[in-house]
């Protein structure tokens, strides 16, 4: 199960692969998310608290994904989304708007390592994997053991397919 469960003061994902227990918690109070994995865990996204995705109801795309979309965990490699609030006392369209990405990491026995990073969705950017962000894993798949998505739009090109690789 990697969908994010609410808890009082923060949300957590889980995935369960091989063993290993992989847990990513978003604490509310301060909007720092944590990764916990083979007995250690390490801080992996600090977000400013006036950019916190609760403030445009995007927390639950803090989260792993689910363990059928992770063709690289037995590589130790696991794949995660984390999102923001677009912009700061902003009254423009993007003010509201979020920003999500797809993050990589190599956990090992004591620490994680980010690898790379890929946007989503991005008010800023005019990027969109979905037409309606409730899909959004929908857009993603794995081919030939590599994560691709169908993204929606970037930057006004329509019905693009993108490969995330580490």
């Amino acid at each position: 199960m990697s969908a994010p469960i609410e808890r009082r003061n923060y949300q957590e994902s889980k995935i369960n692969f091989d063993g290993n227990l992989y847990i990513l918690r978003f604490n509310k109070k301060n909007a720092q998310t944590t990764l916990f994995f083979k007995g250690g865990h390490q801080l992996v996204d600090d977000v400013p608290i006036n950019k916190s995705p609760l403030l445009v109801d995007s927390a639950m795309w803090v989260r792993l994904l689910p363990l059928e979309k992770q063709p690289y965990l037995k590589n130790g490699i696991i794949a995660l989304t984390l999102a923001r609030k677009s912009k700061v006392d902003s009254t423009g369209q993007c003010g509201a708007g979020r920003e999500v990405d797809l993050v990589f990491f190599k956990a090992s026995k004591s620490r994680v390592k980010k690898l790379s990073r890929y946007v989503l969705e991005s008010c800023l950017d005019s990027v969109s994997i979905a037409l309606d962000a409730a899909h959004m894993l929908d857009a993603i798949s794995v081919e030939n053991g590599e994560l691709v998505g169908d993204y929606d739009d970037i930057s006004g090109e329509q019905g693009l397919k993108k490969k995330f690789l580490p």
